[in-house]
């Protein structure tokens, strides 16, 4: 039988897999399923089926790294990852401990943005020329998580003491999350705005600053970036994030797929929001979690 790279292939005990590389009558072949040793040689000889849709959300987007062991974190199946999650809450998004340790406080912070920075609220506080006073909110909006590490909170407050650095943000902030084009251009232009704040200590043009205030603001639709364990939770999963350390449109959208595949995946497990997929990519992707 013939076998192409990048084709889709079945095998009767391995499961769904995508073939990586086809040599001297052999193949590579990565299983989605398999956890013990996800990439396997197969021969070409070996009748694999291919199935009709040639399609697959995780193998369409899936980053095989660096080949040498030492270099590849431990491969986590779908099935694993959602253990690994029970092993922390057994009952799941809906376990008393995991509301305690993840949720809640986000959710209140969440509700603070509503109660605060709504879209009538901040375009009150606009149009009276209150920038400061949006800020100031964004602010208490953000202290009320342990997301940003103090020197990102820092950071931050310190760009925005002066007046004019405060309009800036506001209005950017404004079309950030309350904007009406398209939000790949609401996103690069957020990223100008940090970028032009005054940064006398510490830059704040970092992932976890750009997307705090959406993730918090709108938990429906937007993750928040931590790097570090996004990217161990994506790498686990072979997810092909396409990182960059500055933020960028790219790797955004990516996490924003990541997102919804986890979300679909989940769905037995009834998640509410994309709060509850960035716990489950905290809890899933750092082996040391407590």
């Amino acid at each position: 039988m013939q076998y192409e790279i990048g084709q889709l292939v079945r095998h009767p005990k391995f499961g769904l897999g995508k073939v990586l590389s086809v040599k001297a009558g052999m193949m590579e072949v990565f299983f989605k399923d398999e956890a013990r040793k996800p990439t396997r040689g197969i021969s070409t000889d070996f009748p694999l089926v291919i199935p009709d849709e040639q399609s697959d959300p995780w193998l369409d987007n899936l980053d095989v790294g660096d080949p040498r062991p030492d270099k590849r974190r431990k491969y986590l199946t779908h099935e694993q990852a959602v253990q690994a999650f029970f092993a922390h809450f057994p009952r799941g998004f809906y376990d008393p401990e995991y509301a305690k340790c993840e949720r809640d406080y986000k959710w209140a912070a969440h509700e603070l943005w509503i109660e605060t920075l709504s879209a009538a609220e901040f375009e009150g506080l606009l149009s009276a020329g209150e920038w400061s006073e949006v800020a100031h909110r964004a602010l208490r909006v953000e202290s009320r998580t342990n997301l940003l590490f103090s020197f990102e909170k820092i950071g931050l407050r310190d760009a925005l003491k002066a007046p004019e650095a405060a309009r800036s943000f506001a209005h950017g902030l404004h079309d950030l999350i309350y904007g009406t084009g398209a939000y790949r251009d609401r996103f690069e232009a957020f990223t100008k705005v940090l970028d032009n704040l005054p940064q006398p200590q510490s830059r704040v043009v970092k992932w976890p600053v750009q997307t705090i205030f959406p993730f918090l603001a709108l938990p429906e639709k937007h993750l928040f970036l931590k790097p570090s364990v996004t990217q161990q939770a994506a790498a686990r999963r072979r997810f092909h994030l396409n990182y960059k350390s500055r933020p960028n449109w790219l790797t955004y959208s990516c996490l924003l797929k990541f997102g919804e595949i986890l979300m679909e995946d989940l769905a037995d497990l009834k998640p509410r929001d994309m709060i509850d997929i960035q716990s489950f990519i905290w809890v899933t992707g750092e082996g040391s979690y407590r």
